[in-house]
């Protein structure tokens, strides 16, 4: 069996990576260590960062973080992978609040379009929500 982690041996994630969508985490002293090493990594590697697409969250007013030398811009919020993040972490409220927008919107178009029990009858309908509603939410 293998052994408990205890809170001193666990690593501290400062990054969250899906192909070409990044975000860096960490405090701002970290954090201008954290750009550094991602100008390095990609002039070592031969590809670029796009300073326009980034975004510092949560950043003291009184610091400025920098990609390539060009200030980046400050925010309350922000989408990764298109979840919501606030200052707090993942914004669970926001999430709900628009996937339930979202799935009452696609329901109302199938319904609209005749996807209903009384257009193109119950099990079209219940597939139709399974392929297009439950996803959402």
């Amino acid at each position: 069996m293998g052994r408990a982690l205890s809170s001193s041996s666990l690593i501290p994630l400062n990054c969250f990576m899906y192909a070409d969508d990044v975000a860096l985490v960490g405090r701002p002293a970290d954090m201008h260590l954290l750009l550094r090493a991602a100008e390095l990594h990609s002039d070592l590697l031969g590809y670029r960062w796009n300073p326009a697409k980034c975004e510092v969250l949560n950043a003291p007013e009184d610091t400025e973080f920098y990609l390539y030398g060009k200030s980046l811009p400050t925010c309350n919020t922000f989408r990764y992978l298109g979840l919501p993040f606030s200052r707090k972490g993942f914004d669970q409220d926001v999430h709900l609040r628009q996937s339930n927008t979202k799935a009452l919107a696609v329901m109302r178009g199938l319904s609209n379009s005749g996807v209903h029990i009384y257009g193109f009858g119950l099990p079209a309908a219940l597939r139709a929500y399974k392929i297009f509603v439950r996803p959402i939410i």
